[in-house]
């Protein structure tokens, strides 16, 4: 199921809080993505609603199976795309971030494949952070941000 940029965007946000924090609070989720608290709760409702993250209030929010496949989608996408910009274009690592945040969410996974086999299915991106295999269940812990 495609979901919008917004949704993915609070989805790898909240795999990235879960993954130091075992739960991330709306609080954190909104200043993590420079919303509003409201915006952010009124996602996270939304989120939840379809199935994607296990919310209890006051307590935090965890991404359920769906949720975590779909952040590690997306995480794995921006990771093969930051090293496709760096190995492939030359692109200098202080710019690829930017540009795979935009790229990510358009990416076909036809385009993916592609990407990762001109690379040799490489296991870290340009940062050194891991990039999740296409069929990850468990998601690795992030090293640093990308």
């Amino acid at each position: 199921m495609k979901h919008t940029e917004s949704a993915e965007n609070y989805l790898k946000t909240i795999w990235d809080l879960e993954s130091g924090h075992g739960r991330a609070t709306t609080s954190e989720i909104a200043r993590r993505l420079a919303v509003a608290p409201a915006s952010a709760t009124g996602m996270v409702k939304r989120l939840s609603g379809l199935g994607l993250l296990d919310h209890t209030p006051y307590r935090g929010v965890t991404l359920t199976e769906d949720g975590r496949r779909t952040a590690l989608r997306v995480v794995r996408r921006h990771r093969l795309i930051e090293s496709f910009l760096v190995r492939i274009m030359d692109v200098p690592r202080d710019r690829v971030h930017e540009e795979a945040e935009r790229w990510e969410h358009v990416l076909s996974e036809d385009m993916e494949d592609r990407i990762d086999q001109l690379l040799g299915h490489p296991d870290r991106d340009p940062h050194g952070s891991p990039i999740p295999a296409r069929d990850t269940a468990t998601s690795p812990a992030p090293e640093e941000p990308s």
